[in-house]
């Protein structure tokens, strides 16, 4: 039921919003729905988008922020001021949305879903790897693995799984 409350108002907020202020974030391409992967930080993650998204996109080429929309000491619910109420950025070309859930929900990020990279630079793979494991789990380190000869799984600081690669 949280969740529900959470992501119905969420909506309400996006479809409420005139194009003009939403930056220019494409929503659609040519009248077709875009898929983006949604990232939630809640519970103790709550107020770490903001943080994670500048690391994300820092890590890999053809990343960048969109549009990031904090919450005012104005929105509803109070206590929200300077956390993430709309992001939306590309890590690798890829989309993605992230917001700061004030509701506390009972799960977080589950390695059951991840985000898989392939890159061809061994030193950036290296780096963003380095980075990725800082406070975080390493379920597959770094190393040879069947799939290929530098693979890894990682989970970061904030419970996001990644899986990098090198082609």
């Amino acid at each position: 039921m949280k969740l529900l409350k959470t992501v119905m108002a969420f909506l309400a907020f996006v479809s409420c919003q005139p194009a003009t202020d939403r930056g220019d974030v494409q929503h659609t391409q040519a009248g077709k729905p875009v898929v983006r992967t949604f990232l939630m930080f809640s519970g103790e993650n709550f107020g770490k988008a903001e943080e994670a998204i500048n690391l994300y996109v820092s890590l890999f080429e053809n990343s960048e922020i969109q549009m990031l929309r904090l919450f005012q000491e104005e929105d509803q619910p109070s206590g929200m001021e300077g956390t993430v109420r709309e992001a939306h950025f590309t890590i690798a070309g890829s989309p993605f949305m992230a917001f700061d859930s004030y509701v506390d929900h009972p799960f977080s990020f589950t390695p059951s879903m991840s985000i898989f990279v392939v890159l061809t630079d061994e030193e950036q793979l290296v780096r963003a790897w380095s980075e990725l494991a800082k406070g975080g789990l390493e379920p597959m380190p770094l190393g040879d693995y069947d799939i290929g000869r530098m693979f890894g799984w990682v989970q970061d600081r904030y419970g996001v799984s990644w899986q990098l690669k090198l082609e």
